[in-house]
């Protein structure tokens, strides 16, 4: 098959409802090929430790989407994390959440638990409040984390862990 192309739809699975239980129906996401093709585009950029921003109207699946392609996670090597921002989320709030899920290793230095690694969800991060130039400050910190791996210290100013 080298050299040819495949097309989406071919790669849908058959959905089968659970015989044996039922589902909450936000948890339910019947395949096709917008979430297929989404879930490739995910794991090809998780694979290369990118981040991954899902943009779109409300009800399109984008959480339905992440979250079914973290609980592909196996957990005794992966961390996954969800938060939920809302227009009383504050960097202060974020930096501690995040903080409480990793452990002190050496010096000043902090990771996830047992070596594992970690992924952080944030649902709605459009929805910090907007000062008055404009920024979302919650979504710097964000950035800052992305981009840096880290935090300055909220307790010892100018020390970065």
């Amino acid at each position: 098959w080298i050299g040819e192309w495949e097309h989406w739809r071919d790669r849908v699975p058959d959905y089968r409802y659970p015989s044996d239980s039922i589902p909450e129906f936000s948890s339910i996401l019947v395949p096709n090929v917008d979430n297929v093709r989404s879930d490739f585009l995910i794991n090809t950029l998780a694979k290369q430790g990118k981040a991954v921003m899902l943009i779109g109207e409300q009800g399109t699946a984008k959480t339905v989407i992440v979250q079914g392609y973290l609980a592909k996670y196996n957990p005794d090597d992966h961390m996954k994390k969800s938060l939920s921002f809302s227009s009383a989320s504050t960097p202060n709030l974020f930096q501690r959440s995040i903080e409480s899920f990793v452990d002190k290793r050496i010096g000043s230095t902090y990771g996830p638990p047992a070596g594992r690694k970690m992924t952080v969800f944030i649902d709605d991060i459009n929805m910090p409040i907007i000062n008055e130039w404009g920024d979302q400050v919650t979504n710097e910190i964000v950035r800052q984390l992305m981009e840096m791996h880290g935090f300055y210290s909220l307790d010892k100013p100018g020390d970065f862990t």
